[in-house]
């Protein structure tokens, strides 16, 4: 017996959930197992089965997303510094708000330095020969400088901003990599002795970068 067309229209009306955002899910998904499987088995012995596998989605799904690996690892330096992006205001302000002490570096070298660092680190060495990957990491970078600058001035003076607090933050970026970077032949206990290691001397310039910062408010 056919339905009343009140009833049908009712069916026919029927609002299904828009299906961008399962997309958009899955996407993200296959974007961090490939970071998760770069930095296990790095960039270049990477399959994109072992990556469908781990976002546990199937290789056609992987496949509308990216339709190859220049797309995939091009995707992947964008997710991860979306990722910095997003932490690095906390990180900052921690830096320059609370007390220097041994726990605020060692969790820079561990939250802001996890394992996915090497994935990325891969990834900005393909760019040396791959223009569109170089043009990509350097659209970020920008992006990322830019979102950090707008941070620290809401701490610090702009000549003191451009002059001291950036150069520096440049300096310990590049001292945290570095110590991320050697535990390809170290133990991660010999790397936090490192870290240790320099924090005095980290803790001394950050006072001080303080103390500018109060007698300029």
């Amino acid at each position: 017996m056919r339905s009343p067309a009140g009833g049908r229209g009712r069916r026919l009306g029927v609002r299904h959930p828009p299906r961008q955002p399962r997309s958009e899910d899955t996407r993200a998904r296959l974007l961090d197992a490939a970071i998760e499987c770069f930095s296990e088995q790095g960039v270049a012995a990477t399959s994109t089965a072992s990556i469908a596998r781990r976002a546990g989605v199937t290789r056609g799904a992987y496949l509308h997303h990216f339709g190859s690996r220049e797309d995939l690892v091009a995707a992947a330096v964008a997710h991860l510094m979306e990722r910095s992006m997003a932490g690095i205001e906390a990180t900052i302000r921690r830096l320059f708000t609370t007390p220097p002490t041994d726990e605020v570096f060692l969790a820079v070298w561990r939250d802001v330095y996890p394992d996915s660092y090497f994935a990325g680190y891969e990834m900005m060495l393909l760019a040396r020969h791959e223009p569109r990957l170089r043009r990509l990491w350097q659209r970020h970078s920008r992006l990322l400088a830019r979102r950090r600058r707008d941070v620290l001035l809401t701490l610090f003076p702009a000549a003191l901003v451009d002059e001291q607090v950036t150069p520096f933050l440049e300096g310990f970026a590049d001292l945290f990599r570095g110590v991320k970077l050697m535990e390809v032949v170290r133990s991660r206990a010999e790397s936090r002795r490192v870290v240790l290691a320099m924090a005095p001397l980290l803790a001394a310039r950050i006072e001080a970068l303080q103390a500018l910062r109060r007698t300029a408010v």
